[in-house]
């Protein structure tokens, strides 16, 4: 649920940015939720996410180790679930097209590059 701030609650110049407090599991975050009329101040578009107490400590533990920000742990982990993503679909593609595969209509090494 999120609970608009005022000026009050939130004692720094928003600079037209309208902000949102919202309680997350064990932490309470501040978003920033758009941006009135002016560019963000970060050319990369931002992302909030929740995640639950377990999955937060092993992504804690990956930063860690590899001597990263939480951030870039959770970007590079991203881009691996996204590549994998990737690979499924295109296998599942390939896979199709060896069903449909007919020897009969394939054309030879010499005719394909004769």
């Amino acid at each position: 649920m999120f609970t608009p701030l005022n000026e009050d609650m939130f004692p720094m110049k928003s600079s037209g940015a309208r902000f949102y407090l919202t309680r997350c599991l064990t932490f309470v975050t501040l978003v920033k939720v758009y941006w009135e009329g002016e560019e963000m101040p970060t050319q990369n578009p931002r992302i909030n996410i929740v995640l639950e107490d377990a999955l937060y400590k092993k992504v804690q533990l990956l930063a860690e180790k590899d001597n990263v920000s939480l951030s870039a742990k959770v970007r590079d982990l991203l881009k691996v679930a996204l590549e994998i993503q990737e690979d499924v679909v295109l296998s599942a593609m390939a896979e199709e097209r060896e069903e449909s595969w007919d020897e009969s209509e394939a054309m030879s090494h010499d005719d394909v590059w004769a």
